[in-house]
């Protein structure tokens, strides 16, 4: 399965009552913006960049474009990143 690292960490509790719950908790929401805000700044910075490669365990990979369905994505196979 591909999926986003933070995804990893929220998908097991999204789907109970007591993750509905915390979900819907004013608190956990202000922690969680924190933490997506930070993870939008990473994506953003160049320190994301070092897994856009086609080595193989890179997301250019063949392997990766095909489980990702790349061809799907309206992309610039020839663009760096």
């Amino acid at each position: 399965m591909v999926i986003t690292p933070l995804n990893a960490v929220l998908d097991w509790a999204m789907g109970t009552t007591a993750g509905f719950a915390a979900f819907r908790d004013p608190q956990v929401n202000a922690a969680l913006k924190k933490v997506l805000r930070a993870w939008c700044e990473f994506l953003d910075g160049p320190a994301s960049l070092y897994v856009l490669n086609d080595s193989e365990s890179g997301w250019m990979a063949q392997a990766a474009r095909e489980a990702v369905g790349m061809e799907q994505y309206e992309h610039d196979p020839d663009a760096e990143h």
